[in-house]
């Protein structure tokens, strides 16, 4: 894996909550030439895994609380 740089960070998580329908969280990760080659989404209360170098499951249950 390359290193990280303030330029290319090598994980993004995006939350997003637009309505009770519309609520997931997105990691974004491993960059490559601008562009991050893995997208994964899962809905608020799925748990969703964060590839290294963060490596651990994210429990998105708790989230469900600030859903519009």
């Amino acid at each position: 894996m390359t290193p990280s740089t303030a330029d290319q960070p090598q994980m993004l998580v995006e939350v997003t909550s637009r309505d009770r329908d519309t609520n997931s969280v997105t990691v974004y990760a491993d960059p490559e030439k601008g562009e991050y080659r893995s997208v994964t989404s899962r809905a608020f209360g799925v748990a969703i895994d964060l590839p290294d170098p963060v490596g651990f499951t994210l429990e998105t249950d708790e989230l469900k609380e600030f859903a519009y």
